[in-house]
């Protein structure tokens, strides 16, 4: 995750997703694979993000969270521009959310092969 030096999230250690959950948030336009990831990850924590900004660039992204108008989560091995200055703060896991409660499908039921996951881990997305 990257914030701004001067947001009061910039001193932590670490973050769990959950605790982004009221941040205002600047992501990729929609239907990019950042913003579908991104989106992917938050909901997984049970929260959808309030977007404050949308850009099309890596660079975009970067400057508007390091003039303090919004965080970001980008991979961690996003290279970042030397300005505007932000803080790179992992973003570990937390409690996740329960799972919803299912019956075990009956004998009768069709089994299919789970299709890939297309979301990146959230190891990759740490900051």
């Amino acid at each position: 995750m990257v914030t701004a030096p001067g947001h009061p999230l910039a001193g932590r250690r670490d973050l769990t997703l959950a605790e982004l959950a009221a941040q205002p948030w600047v992501l990729s336009m929609p239907g990019t694979a950042y913003r579908q990831t991104a989106l992917a990850l938050t909901n997984t924590t049970g929260f959808t993000p309030a977007i404050a900004h949308e850009v099309l660039e890596w660079t975009a992204v970067v400057s508007l969270v390091g003039h303090g108008l919004g965080i970001a989560l980008l991979p961690r091995l996003a290279r970042l521009p030397a300005q505007p200055t932000v803080v790179r703060i992992p973003v570990v896991r937390g409690a996740q959310p329960p799972a919803a409660h299912r019956d075990p499908p009956g004998p009768t039921a069709p089994t299919r092969p789970s299709p890939p996951s297309t979301a990146l881990p959230l190891s990759d997305w740490s900051g």
